[in-house]
């Protein structure tokens, strides 16, 4: 949800300084966007920083780390107040190091581990900073505090302190503000946001009358933040701020009658019809209907203001407000829910903690200035400058809400402990499912209930070590965290190793293809597996299940196959005659088409074409066809082509050309046996469209004598500008990301059958061995492997859930933020999957290179197909006698 939240600001400041009039995602990690126009005021400090209470004759020298990358939207945030810092004080060394967020809770973990922590630190507040101060790493700021007390509220200050003491300088911040739409709620008889919980329920049932809706809230599989973005809010309405704060830090629990009011109010408001709850788009598409006057509020963070008030115009009928009150007794004048978020603190092994304390203060309290300024968040420091006239509205009124706030309650995820988020996130699933009440909330959240009963009760596993053997993994090195998203998985993981006793590991010894399916083999034989769960390429499993090394999984006890983690496409060609033989988790991104800009754009193609198409459903074989028209040309008119449409691997584009279509040369029937589908004349016209391709001269032909020699020809052709597309897998991108290359990434063109854009899978298949010493404790084994595929608490509701292994790359943004966005996400969340039965019969593959190729030779689909026909049906007729 973090990153959620500092994605959508980062839309929203592009938005605002383009002065764009319509939703779009604009934020480019490549781009370094341009901050708000200045005054070129500066700040003067309040008291001067002393190097040492003893004037020596080497100047002191600080250091500092901090997330604000190149491509960070508060780049210009630090510059300028470093700048300054360092024109007022010369005679202190500021040394500053930025690093990717991804990366940074781990190089800090780790230098905080080793006493190598800088003078001055960017840190998260509440849980994540209590580890720190807990470890004795950070220094206490009280004494330093005191000078600046006047300018930063105690109420800025609580979620960095630690038993009554500051440990945290606070920057900047956020909050959950009420947006309401005036021109709906003047035409519902209401000329301001209600005050109270009984006039609000008067306005959300007049504006139904009018036929809208008075809440719009996005609540899909990666928006559960939206939903309690509402919730939390009345939480803290019905139980107070400083009782609500002391549920949040631990010092109260959550049995309190105040709790189960907010989550009744909340479902009282849900019957009633108040929420258009949306599960099939996100929240800026919830965002932008607000906008479109299709609601009478929005619930939603301050980051909002500046979109609302610059891009859309509508300073005039949006205002900002927040929950009205609901116990006067508990909560009375502003209280909301938000808060800094971004602190700074001082090590405790620092050199020069006092000069490193007054610095960080006057360094925090001119970087919230211009933080202010370029609109990345709301003052944390009290405004005693005059930049207001540069400032949107919203915000300003969003500020003075700030200001006058009795009470900050960080939001829940970011002030509790992981575990507790989990529950926590599970429990508002239920609350939107109508599934539990408040009391049911409640105890939930006492008592830490998240799997459903039975699903994953109290189990040993007796100090097991689960081995999955794969042909890849460093074993020495595959535990250590190299991100965020490692390190809050690893802490997931042995966790539950030490809550249920067991080690899982991994390993490899670096074998291939057939060597590897040999040596698997021969220990299975051997009752000595060379893993308890082994890693196969989908085109080695038919050996080893054909032989009987495979075991049936699909009546073990301790895995829900039907949970949606398990990729539906691999289960289904898995699944034969009521057994499951193999399965993988998750989907990933495999064959699509790479396209180079700078070709299209030498050759008078719009680069956006592919995408555009893609994201208007239009990405088809005929606009494909057309497309490798407009790009197979003769440069030079001497008669030879000089650049093809496209290149690509005769197999691979045979393989997608079915799947793309929503079919195979050989399916399954209801049994999950194998069948041969060779007169379908949907595989006809699927292997037709790639005869076509060669046949219009579109595709460029191999050529055995050609410089290259290589199997991977086609690559170095579509590197060396020789074809303007390669159809390939997602994974070689890398390559691509090592040269001088402008390129895009699209799905596969759908056929006419399919009627849409598919996910072609080619997925890794986990398989169980079967042999004595894995049958035995198949249900452990799995147990082990259900809990190291879950998916961190943190991301259980976010797009990082997909998008991290993609993200961790950085590299689609720099080079084509559309292709993570829409490409990838097609990929691998959006679009059916469809997998390729065949992979069952031994050696079908390798003969698909022999068959394919012969479409390039001048061959009609039919041709092939009648040439090959018997052979097949010989084949899955073998396999399904193995298994009826």
């Amino acid at each position: 949800m973090q990153r959620r939240r500092l994605i959508s600001i980062l839309l929203i400041l592009i938005l605002v300084l383009s002065g764009c009039g319509k939703e779009e995602k604009a934020v480019k990690k490549g781009k370094t966007r341009e901050p708000a126009e200045s005054s070129g005021q500066k700040i003067e400090p309040t008291r001067k920083v002393t190097p040492t209470p003893e004037p020596t004759p080497e100047p002191v020298e600080l250091t500092m780390w901090c997330t604000s990358t190149e491509y960070d939207s508060t780049r210009w945030a630090y510059e300028s107040a470093i700048k300054e810092m360092r024109e007022k004080y010369p005679d202190i060394i500021f040394r500053w190091e930025a690093v990717q967020i991804e990366d940074y809770r781990v190089k800090l973990k780790y230098a905080a581990a080793g006493d190598s922590l800088p003078d001055i630190f960017f840190s998260w507040p509440c849980y994540y900073i209590e580890n720190l101060i807990e470890d004795g790493k950070v220094y206490c700021l009280d004494d330093h505090y005191e000078a600046y007390a006047d300018l930063i509220p105690i109420t800025m200050c609580r979620n960095s302190m630690y038993n009554g003491h500051k440990y945290g300088i606070p920057l900047s911040m956020n909050v959950v503000a009420l947006y309401a739409d005036m021109t709906v709620l003047n035409e519902a008889g209401f000329t301001e946001i209600p005050k109270t919980l009984e006039d609000f329920y008067k306005c959300c049932d007049s504006i139904k009358a009018l036929g809208k809706t008075p809440f719009g809230v996005a609540n899909g599989p990666y928006d559960t933040w939206c939903v309690t973005e509402v919730l939390e809010p009345i939480i803290q309405r019905c139980v107070g701020g400083k009782a609500y704060d002391d549920i949040l830090r631990g010092r109260a629990t959550w049995d309190n009658e105040d709790v189960a009011a907010a989550v009744d109010i909340f479902q009282t408001m849900q019957d009633r019809g108040y929420f258009e709850a949306h599960e099939d788009i996100g929240n800026d598409e919830v965002k932008y209907e607000f906008m479109n006057h299709s609601y009478g509020f929005y619930m939603n963070g301050t980051w909002n203001c500046a979109d609302f008030a610059n891009a859309y115009q509508a300073a005039d009928w949006v205002q900002i407000g927040s929950f009205p009150v609901v116990n006067p007794e508990k909560s009375q004048g502003i209280e909301m829910i938000g808060g800094p978020s971004d602190t700074l603190c001082v090590s405790a092994s620092s050199e020069h903690p006092d000069v490193a304390a007054e610095y960080a203060y006057e360094l925090a309290r001119i970087l919230n200035r211009y933080l202010y300024l370029s609109g990345c968040g709301l003052p944390s420091w009290k405004i005693d400058y005059n930049v207001n006239e540069e400032i949107n509205p919203l915000t300003q009124e969003a500020a003075r809400m700030v200001a006058e706030a009795g009470y900050l309650n960080m939001f829940l995820d970011t002030a509790v402990i992981s575990e507790d988020v989990e529950v926590y996130y599970k429990s508002v699933g239920d609350i939107q499912y109508d599934k539990i009440d408040g009391a049911t909330f409640i105890e939930q959240m006492k008592n830490g209930v998240v799997d459903d009963p039975g699903k994953r009760g109290a189990r040993d596993l007796q100090g097991r070590e689960i081995v999955l053997y794969d042909y890849y993994t460093n074993p020495d090195t595959w535990d250590i965290p190299n991100d965020l998203y490692q390190e809050n998985f690893f802490d997931m993981l042995h966790k539950a190793e030490s809550k249920y006793n067991f080690k899982f590991t991994r390993t490899s010894d670096s074998m291939y293809g057939a060597e590897y399916t040999e040596y698997v083999a021969l220990s299975i034989m051997e009752n000595n597996p060379a893993g308890d769960l082994i890693l196969l390429d989908n085109r080695w499993v038919g050996a080893l299940l054909s032989s009987g090394y495979l075991l049936d999984v699909s009546n073990v006890s301790t895995v829900d196959w039907n949970d949606d983690k398990w990729n539906k496409a691999a289960l289904d060609v898995m699944r034969i005659n009521g057994g499951l033989y193999g399965f993988a988790a998750g989907t990933e991104a495999r064959t699509g088409v790479f396209f180079n800009k700078t070709l299209f754009q030498t050759l008078g193609v719009d680069t956006d074409l592919p995408y555009d198409l893609q994201k208007e459903g239009k990405w088809n074989w005929d606009e494909f066809l057309t497309l490798c028209a407009r790009l197979t040309v003769d440069r030079d008119n001497d008669g030879v082509i000089d650049v093809y449409g496209v290149v690509g691997q005769d197999w691979v584009v045979a393989y997608a050309a079915m799947q793309s279509n929503g079919t195979f040369v050989i399916t399954k029937d209801e049994k999950g046996l194998l069948k041969l589908n060779a007169d379908d004349p949907e595989v006809v016209r699927a292997l037709q469209f790639v005869h076509t391709l060669h046949e219009k001269g579109y595709f460029m032909p191999t050529d055995k004598n050609s410089k290259y020699w290589t199997w991977d020809w086609f690559r170095t052709a579509f590197d060396n500008g020789e074809a303007a597309m390669r159809i390939d897998e997602e994974f070689i991108s890398n390559s691509l990301f090592d040269s001088d290359m402008d390129f895009g990434f699209v799905c596969f063109p759908y056929g006419p059958a399919a009627g849409k854009t598919v996910s072609i899978v080619r997925e890794d298949i986990i398989v169980v061995p079967n042999c004595e010493k894995t049958r035995n404790y198949a249900d452990d084994i799995l147990f082990a492997y259900d809990i190291y595929t879950d998916v961190p608490p943190a991301y259980l509701t976010d797009d990082e859930r997909w998008m991290e292994p993609y993200e961790e790359k950085n590299l689609f943004y720099l080079i084509d933020d559309r292709a993570l966005d829409e490409t990838i996400r097609k990929m691998v969340v959006d679009c059916p999957g469809y997998m390729y039965p065949a992979c069952l019969i031994p050696g079908f593959d390798d003969r698909s290179y022999v068959w394919a190729g012969e479409l390039e030779d001048g061959k009609t689909a039919q041709e092939i197909l009648d040439a090959y026909s018997g052979e097949w049906e010989g084949q899955t007729e073998a396999f399904n006698n193995k298994f009826r």
